[in-house]
């Protein structure tokens, strides 16, 4: 049996869409709820433990006590012996919009040291249509 040479791709990106993921070129697809965010400062970046990438590149580290700061989580999923799912929250941020800030890390195992190759962001807003529930847009 011959099959379309398009048959695939087009499959490919449909279940793309179906999943929800977005199709921006990078290294791996963040999920379209998140906001692309710009990893070309941390392109030189990598550890043995992606727990701590993901605290030294995305953690909140502004002095020993944040103004406002009450809880920072990580969790790290691995989803093949090379590839990692980081999730770093935030909450209790000194802003008067953005009550948690949320970040998915998808990083890599490179010559036995992660590397971030994708990220995204979603914030919890303190007001507006939907107070308290992750978006990737900016809060009000």
């Amino acid at each position: 049996m011959k099959r379309h040479p398009l048959l695939v791709p087009a499959l490919s990106l449909l279940g793309c869409l179906w999943l929800g993921l977005s199709l921006m070129p990078t290294a791996q697809a963040i999920p379209r709820t998140y906001a692309p965010v710009d990893i070309t400062p941390f392109r030189n970046e990598s550890d043995p433990n992606p727990l701590l990438l993901a605290i030294r590149t995305f953690g909140q580290r502004e002095g020993a006590f944040p103004e406002g700061l009450r809880s920072e989580s990580v969790i790290v999923n691995y989803i093949t012996p090379e590839r990692a799912v980081v999730e770093l929250t935030v909450n209790g941020l000194a802003d008067d919009s953005v009550a948690a800030r949320r970040f998915r890390l998808e990083m890599r195992l490179r010559q036995d040291r992660w590397v971030l190759v994708a990220a995204g962001r979603q914030n919890q807003c303190r007001r507006g249509a939907n107070p308290r529930l992750w978006t990737g847009q900016v809060c009000p």
